[in-house]
């Protein structure tokens, strides 16, 4: 057993792989070395150390044999950097010696190796950091600090996003770069694990500081994992891949990474709350907090070396910032990877070849923003319209036996306030949502489920798609308007960017209709009562009607124009007439609102009565109700 080290003395240290990963090592050793902390006893690689290679480490010595090395030299401490799929073997070989562990990550690449580690570690009572270097930063903390003091109040879920650039030389660096398993003989049997995926290695801290964050860092804390693993590259691994996880406390974690970036961007997690958001860039230790009502606030946070850590563990007692026990559930997410089928070859058309750097790269258009999008919604790519991505099952809608009108059938709405029911407090308040079965036949059923301040988002985020889905049946039809909430610039929990979030968020709501027989329906968001100088009425959603107009047409979905019809109504009834269909209230006129209201965005009764009025015309002129389903909905009384 190796002596724990001494107070003051230089901690005795070997490093087992030298090049790759293991230069930043040696670098550190360098740095500790030279402030007296450590004393390099020893390295080992396959290969002997080039001349100047070492400077700044003393004379360690060389052994392409581990444990021969750990014998003659008997270190507190072994550094293991090297290949994936030899990281076990050596982490065994240095415990079994009596060494104390820098690991890198992953720690095994299958959770069989893991729990093996782990029960020689306990057996032996040494200690093992993993080099999840993000764990070392104080903003993790202080980002837990801030979820717990209900600064965005109660979370929603965390997504992570991360996309690199990685040109061919990546995948040609190593034999084991882009494998899922190595051969190391004549047979099949002598194959062994690599899973040197995105998610598993380039951008693996991603998924573990998500994870940590959440707090269900553990083996244990893994309650399910949904994964889409898709390959570019000419590689058996994956290199743009998205999960999503479920904690056994019900956080809901996704990570969606890719190496076919158009450019290279600053990974990040992202907590979602009722109230704002939280973004940590682990790689730069620096934590944004954006919450209703506030201005952002950013602070950059220190970060503690981990190899400082350890030795400070062995000499203190300090609490190891990266224990082997914390990676557990990292290793689920590894173990769920390499027993799941081979990554989906992207074909050719879903990718395209740049050669604007040393070497050509593989390129996904726009999947920097696919990214993006599935940290802010927690949505896997297929949720989000990726066309190389989706499987789309179209059911035909139900019909009655020997044809006919269709059968009963249910109109879902997924919205906002201008569409949601409202409670009696708010009277007259009206969604259009509410009034829109006045103009149904009886046997076609309303499901309002729009609901006050929600963006496409945070209705996603909220899981209230989720009750939807359940009760969605092939024929059905999924009504979708958002927009008013979505423009919230002071509100990053509901705010989206027009051609980014928003269109991968609609796509969404789209996907999940069709992959259920359903039929989606979009709406452009109605519009707000405002009026200029002139007395025309102006249109006030920028940008977001001519995403929901593009999007309807690119993947055939039937288009309700609410923006423009309800901006001609207004400029009909003109700035004066139009009061009668918003919530305007003279003092005393309601009990609700004993002080009057000047609304421009919500409904009077009648007001929401001619909006679903429009709505019930319009889902007859596309075709998905026939004349026979509508009743009222001719030669409208005027506004009174």
């Amino acid at each position: 057993m190796t002596v724990p080290p001494q107070a003051g003395a230089p901690v005795p240290v070997v490093l087992c792989g030298i090049r790759g990963y293991g230069g930043h090592h040696r670098a550190n050793l360098r740095r500790l070395a030279g402030e007296g902390r450590v004393r390099v006893v020893g390295v080992c690689d396959p290969a002997a150390p080039a001349d100047g290679e070492l400077d700044g480490l003393g004379e360690p010595a060389w052994s392409a044999d581990l444990a021969t090395l750990l014998n003659e030299r008997r270190p507190a401490i072994t550094v293991v950097s090297t290949p994936i799929h030899t990281h076990l073997d050596l982490a065994l070989t240095a415990v079994r010696s009596g060494s104390h562990l820098l690991l890198e990550k992953p720690p095994a690449p299958s959770l069989a190796g893991f729990l093996e580690l782990a029960g020689t570690l306990r057996a032996t009572g040494l200690a093992c950091q993993v080099g999840f270097q993000s764990f070392g930063s104080r903003a993790l903390a202080a980002v837990q600090e801030l979820v717990a003091d209900d600064a965005i109040g109660r979370p929603h879920g965390i997504g992570a996003a991360g996309a690199w650039v990685r040109d061919a030389r990546y995948y040609v660096r190593t034999p084991w770069a882009g494998r899922r398993r190595l051969g190391t003989g004549s047979g099949a049997a002598d194959a062994v694990d690599v899973v040197d995926g995105v998610l598993t290695n380039p951008l693996a801290h991603a998924v573990a500081t998500a994870l940590r964050i959440d707090g269900g860092d553990r083996a244990e804390d893994v309650a399910a994992v949904e994964l889409e693993l898709f390959r570019a590259h000419d590689i058996e691994a994956d290199d743009t891949s998205c999960l999503r996880l479920t904690t056994t406390r019900g956080t809901t974690v996704t990570v969606a990474a890719t190496l076919c970036a158009e450019r290279n961007a600053a990974p990040y997690v992202v907590v979602h709350g009722e109230r704002g958001r939280i973004v940590l860039w682990y790689t730069e230790d620096r934590v944004l907090l954006e919450r209703a009502g506030h201005g952002p606030e950013e602070r950059v946070h220190p970060r503690t070396d981990l190899l400082d850590n350890l030795i400070a563990h062995l000499r203190d007692g300090d609490a190891l910032l990266s224990p082997l026990e914390r990676s557990g559930a990292f290793t689920r997410v590894v173990e769920a990877i390499r027993t799941a089928p081979d990554p989906a070859r992207l074909p050719p058309g879903a990718w395209h070849v740049k050669t604007d750097g040393a070497a050509p790269r593989r390129v996904i258009p726009g999947v920097g923003a696919l990214v993006d999008a599935s940290a802010a919604s927690l949505s896997l790519f297929s949720e989000l319209g990726a066309p190389w991505a989706v499987r789309r099952t179209q059911i035909p809608p139900r019909r009655r036996a020997g044809g006919g009108r269709t059968a009963r059938r249910t109109l879902h709405l997924a919205g906002d306030s201008t569409a949601a029911g409202k409670p009696a407090s708010a009277a007259p308040m009206t969604g259009w949502g509410t009034a829109l079965p006045r103009f149904l036949a009886q046997d076609l059923a309303v499901a309002n489920h729009a609901a006050d301040g929600r963006s496409s988002r945070s209705f996603l985020l909220e899981r209230r798609l989720d009750p939807i889905l359940r009760a969605l049946l092939p024929g059905d039809l999924l009504l979708v308007q958002f927009g008013h909430n979505d423009q919230k610039t002071e509100d990053a929990s509901r705010l989206t960017d027009p051609f980014g979030t928003y269109r991968h968020c609609l796509l969404r709501y789209v996907r999940a209709a069709c992959d259920r027989g359903a039929r989606p329906v979009l709406l452009t968001p109605v519009e707000r009562r405002r009026f200029d100088a002139a007395g025309r009425a102006v249109a006030t959603h920028g940008d977001y009607p001519g995403v929901v107009r593009e999007l309807a047409a690119a993947e055939g979905v039937p288009l309700l124009d609410l923006q423009a019809e309800t901006l001609a109504l207004w400029q009909r009834l003109g700035p004066k007439g139009s009061k009668d269909a918003f919530l305007w209230l003279s003092p005393g006129e309601h009990p609700n609102h004993p002080r009057g209201a000047r609304d421009d965005t919500h409904f009077r009764p009648h007001g929401a009565a001619e909006v679903a009025r429009l709505v019930a015309r319009g889902l007859c002129a596309a075709g998905l109700l026939a004349p026979e389903d509508l009743r009222g909905t001719a030669d409208p009384p005027p506004l009174p």
